[in-house]
């Protein structure tokens, strides 16, 4: 296939998928309005978040531990049980 033609449908992609998150983002905000309309009106204006380098670390640290973590769990039931290959299923051709 031709790169142009996978890049062009990998925009049409991406900007349908934005449009349709935009408008559940816009339909939440309209839901919630209903019961508190300030935070409704705080949300349109634009998403801000505010942290110090300290939090944004410890954050970041809690990641890779937890990476970390998933990974040796992993290799352990690797371990433990083997690696595990997967069965090729059969064509059927005519019944």
């Amino acid at each position: 296939m031709d790169p142009l033609v996978k890049l062009w449908f990998f925009e049409c992609w991406s900007g349908k998928n934005y449009t349709e998150a935009l408008s559940r983002r816009n339909l939440g905000i309209l839901i919630g309005s209903f019961h508190n309309p300030e935070m409704a009106k705080k949300m349109m204006d634009g998403p801000t978040v505010e942290t110090s380098d300290e939090d944004f670390d410890a954050a970041s640290q809690e990641i890779l531990e937890d990476q970390m973590r998933v990974e040796q769990e992993r290799q352990e039931e690797e371990r433990r049980y083997g690696r595990r290959s997967r069965r090729k299923r059969r064509r059927v051709v005519n019944g």
